[in-house]
């Protein structure tokens, strides 16, 4: 499933998906106040939502350092979230 409503906050996708994850994130995880937990093989991930022009290259290699020689698709998950406001 690669459709994403903001109200389920959830995406799945395969790990040859991986041009489809990178636009999927830097589309939604961009936007102001939006952070990214990604999830893979069951290992959450957080990722800053300031840092986009990294995001592709971390992405990368968690998901390649976490696939497993013996298994073609890694489990990916990716769930948005609204990120509190600072005050201080």
């Amino acid at each position: 499933m690669t459709d994403f409503d903001i109200n389920t906050e959830y995406a799945w996708f395969k790990f040859e998906d991986m041009d489809r994850i990178y636009r999927f994130i830097l589309e939604h995880a961009t936007k102001p106040r939006i952070g990214v937990r990604l999830s893979v093989n069951n290992r959450n991930i957080e990722l800053n939502p300031f840092v986009s022009t990294l995001i592709r290259n971390v992405i990368k290699g968690i998901v390649e350092s976490l696939k497993l020689p013996d298994k073609g698709i890694a489990s990916i998950n990716i769930s948005l979230y609204e990120v509190n406001d600072v005050k201080g």
